[in-house]
């Protein structure tokens, strides 16, 4: 069993909460989305909201081995478990330079973008909290049609969300990407619905708890992730 996925993650410090002064700097950053901001705050940035994020990411990992699945790898490196906070601007219209939000994931798979993963997203005044797996293409969306055609996975998948979208009346659940459905399958295919997506992501996002404070943060995170295992499951059977 993979524990670590670093060893910068194996070394790293017990998460203890976050500050009141790392929701600030979030919320400030949403409402002055700037380089000026960002330099006058990088240090708060970076002792108050970087440096507890990569020891969340080691706390939770351990938790999610216990709790959702073995194979999820947790590593708190940007790129891996860690998203950079500034944004690419080379392919969008909207000019702000920065992402008012600590995104993290942990993965199951040999990509840490493309693999089914946990997603947790923290802003100034909210939490949301995911699981799911975005953007499939080539091989790794042909399992995935395949599984969903197959009456027996297919159905298994469509009764998972069924049953999230009931015990979460306030979450988000992906939508298809396409009009038609692919060439390969019949028009009038059951799951005609999931065969048009190239996402299944479900979320949840909820005002920010006092837990966010203390350790007691990353059980909080678990409970919700919790509800997640068996899409979870699912996604790494049939396509992980």
């Amino acid at each position: 069993m993979k524990r670590w996925s670093s060893p910068q993650e194996a070394k790293a410090v017990p998460f203890t909460g976050y500050s009141t002064d790392a929701l600030a700097f979030l919320s400030g950053l949403e409402a002055e989305n700037s380089r000026t901001y960002f330099q006058a705050h990088r240090k708060v940035y970076e002792r108050e909201v970087l440096a507890p994020t990569r020891a969340l990411v080691g706390d939770l990992g351990r938790a999610a081995w216990a709790r959702v699945s073995a194979g999820l790898q947790a590593d708190p490196r940007v790129g891996r478990s860690l998203f950079r906070i500034n944004r690419d601007l080379r392919f969008t219209k909207d000019p702000t330079p920065y992402n008012p939000w600590v995104d993290v994931i942990l993965w199951e798979g040999s990509d840490p973008r493309h693999s089914p993963s946990l997603i947790l997203r923290m802003e100034g005044e909210y939490v949301t909290t995911g699981a799911g797996i975005m953007g499939m293409q080539g091989s790794l969306l042909e399992r995935f049609r395949r599984a969903v055609a197959d009456h027996r996975s297919g159905e298994a998948l469509a009764g998972v969300l069924r049953e999230i979208g009931i015990a979460l009346p306030g979450g988000e659940i992906s939508k298809p990407r396409w009009t038609r459905v692919p060439a390969d399958y019949p028009p009038d295919h059951p799951r005609a619905e999931l065969l048009r997506c190239d996402t299944v992501h479900v979320s949840v996002r909820e005002p920010t708890p006092s837990e966010i404070h203390v350790s007691q943060f990353v059980d909080w995170l678990m409970t919700r992730y919790e509800r997640f295992t068996t899409l979870h499951h699912w996604l790494v059977s049939a396509i992980g």
